[in-house]
């Protein structure tokens, strides 16, 4: 019981794509010893394709079927083995691997608690003696949340560290920058046949009045003008009976103390450091 040979046909090499995919099937004939060794042994020989492997010229095309479609003698057998590609597709099956296909972009609405330092007016949250509640209060966030999932041919987690947690530098997804944080993307390693690829999924963040720490701008001591040296020289801030006050006052944004009257001054402080996120998320449309 045994195998004289296995051939390839030439004549049958069909191939083909549709609406989920392409194809390709070979021909090839195998020669036994003895018509009792059967289909069994004719379709374990060597040479013939086993399912999950791949076309020998087509590392994405993944065989998914071998048989054998007639017996030309009783020692004979013509055997077909089918190598497909399937999966989402642009609509017209015409692409050639599934890092071609389309990315998958999706939004949802996140909600977190944080402190708030002022009203629906801009104006500072405080008591009647102008102090900030501590505790502060807190107000739920709604934040958009973009997911983008897309097949990539590498992933490299150490690159990915240096935009993990950042800010958009430039435009991105359609918003401008500084308000669209990057959440740790994800990669999975996926295997089509013998060739391997990552599903990464990146998450990103969108707030609308950005990502910067806000402070009230208040102090003990405001500034006064500058020494000969041009170094900044600053006074004491004292109370109507010229003492030192013992709560903070409120300044103007330059270093001087508020005049009444006038609104509160915010300073934003950049903490989040920035990057383009289009040099490492780009959508395939």
């Amino acid at each position: 019981m045994s195998v004289v040979n296995v051939k390839a046909e030439w004549e049958t090499r069909p191939a083909g794509k549709d609406s989920t995919g392409r194809w390709a099937e070979r021909g090839y004939t195998v020669l036994l010893t003895d018509p009792a060794d059967g289909e069994l042994v004719a379709l374990a020989a060597n040479g013939i394709p086993r399912r999950g492997q791949s076309h020998p010229q087509d590392s994405w095309l993944v065989c998914k079927d071998v048989h054998i479609s007639q017996w030309l003698s009783p020692v004979m057998a013509k055997i077909v083995a089918r190598f497909e590609l399937r999966g989402e597709t642009t609509g017209d099956g015409d692409y050639d691997s599934p890092l071609k296909m389309p990315a998958e972009i999706s939004y949802r609405w996140e909600t977190s608690r944080e402190p708030i330092d002022e009203d629906a007016n801009g104006e500072p949250i405080v008591n009647s003696s102008g102090e900030p509640f501590d505790p502060p209060i807190e107000e739920n966030f709604e934040d958009l949340v973009m997911t983008i999932t897309q097949n990539e041919a590498t992933f490299d987690p150490a690159k990915f560290t240096n935009y993990n947690g950042r800010t958009n530098s430039k435009e991105f997804g359609g918003f401008a920058a500084g308000l669209v944080k990057m959440k740790a993307p994800t990669g999975d390693e996926q295997q089509q046949g013998a060739a391997k690829y990552f599903r990464v999924t990146w998450t990103f963040v969108v707030r609308n009045d950005g990502w910067k720490r806000r402070q009230l701008d208040r102090g003990f001591r405001e500034l006064v003008g500058v020494d000969a040296d041009g170094k900044p020289k600053y006074t004491q801030i004292k109370d109507t009976d010229g003492n030192p006050i013992s709560e903070p006052a409120l300044l103007d944004g330059n270093g001087r103390k508020l005049a009444k009257g006038h609104p509160a001054v915010w300073l934003n402080f950049q903490t989040k450091k920035t990057a383009d996120f289009n040099d490492v998320c780009k959508p395939r449309r």
